[in-house]
């Protein structure tokens, strides 16, 4: 299966992840997005239905990945050609930071996805304790085998 190639921004911030030897969790959640994320925007594609589709960050995104890696903005903006997000960056490194605020900005999915994966654990844990009672039913408190 042939993937779409990264553009030059991804290229840019992999070699400078690599080049310092950082590890993608570390750096991810250091500019506050997943390591999914952050891989899918390393590599250029995202995987949905078995096909493989072309992805770019978002200005902030890339901005934010760029200030974790210490990229600067110039750098950004002639070899990685993004003067959106280099924009967003000066803009970053500008901004006093408070070491409670999160390093990028607030996304809706985020909320959907934690939502979604405490449902899941609800399930998993419903589903345990079908498997500990053997098929058993609760009725009133009691239990009673089911025949």
């Amino acid at each position: 299966m042939s993937h779409p190639q990264p553009p030059p921004e991804a290229v840019l911030i992999r070699r400078v992840r690599e080049a310092a030897g950082l590890k993608l969790p570390v750096v991810a959640k250091g500019a506050g997005i997943s390591v999914a994320r952050w891989s899918q925007i390393e590599n250029g594609y995202e995987t949905r239905q078995g096909e493989r589709k072309p992805v770019q960050g978002s200005r902030g995104t890339i901005a934010h990945m760029a200030a974790e890696l210490g990229i600067s903005p110039e750098r950004l903006e002639t070899e990685g050609q993004r003067p959106d997000a280099a924009a967003v960056l000066r803009e970053i490194q500008r901004a006093p930071r408070d070491d409670h605020e999160p390093a990028a900005p607030h996304d809706d999915r985020q909320d959907t996805l934690w939502a979604q994966l405490d449902d899941m654990a609800k399930m998993i844990e419903a589903m345990k304790d079908e498997i500990r009672f053997g098929g058993t039913r609760r009725n009133g408190g009691q239990e009673r085998r089911q025949a």
